[in-house]
């Protein structure tokens, strides 16, 4: 009985974490980030493939473990999406480049600035 109260403690943890809400994309039309993705990020940093540990605290601005929380330094065929405070990250979402986001990558966009349009898979930003 005990272990069963461990592992239901141990779903509704991690049911509750951030870093796995779901992102939705859609293939043609506006996608304005600070509508769809929940929780207190200020800014939203895109990486390209082949990204490591030392660019993402270059464009983040402090140390995360991109390496061992995306296949982004391994593969091509993925942008990664980052969501972050000042000082942590919020959630992170690896995107296959059907809808390509890595033409924008290498930047940071605040909350109100994430708005982007979809159009054949390519992304571009919306000002």
């Amino acid at each position: 009985m005990k272990k069963l109260c461990y592992f239901f403690m141990f779903i509704a943890i991690t049911a509750c974490d951030s870093r796995e809400q779901v992102l939705s994309i859609p293939i043609d039309g506006d996608l304005y980030f600070s509508q769809s993705v929940s929780g207190d990020w200020d800014q939203l940093c895109i990486f390209e493939p082949y990204s490591d540990n030392q660019k993402a605290a270059a464009l983040l601005g402090f140390d995360w473990d991109l390496e061992s929380n995306s296949n982004i330094s391994a593969f091509d065929d993925i942008t990664l999406l980052v969501f972050a405070s000042s000082s942590e990250i919020i959630s992170y979402h690896d995107v296959k480049r059907n809808t390509d986001f890595s033409p924008l990558a290498g930047q940071c966009y605040g909350r109100l600035s994430a708005n982007f349009n979809i159009s054949g898979g390519e992304v571009s930003l919306i000002k």
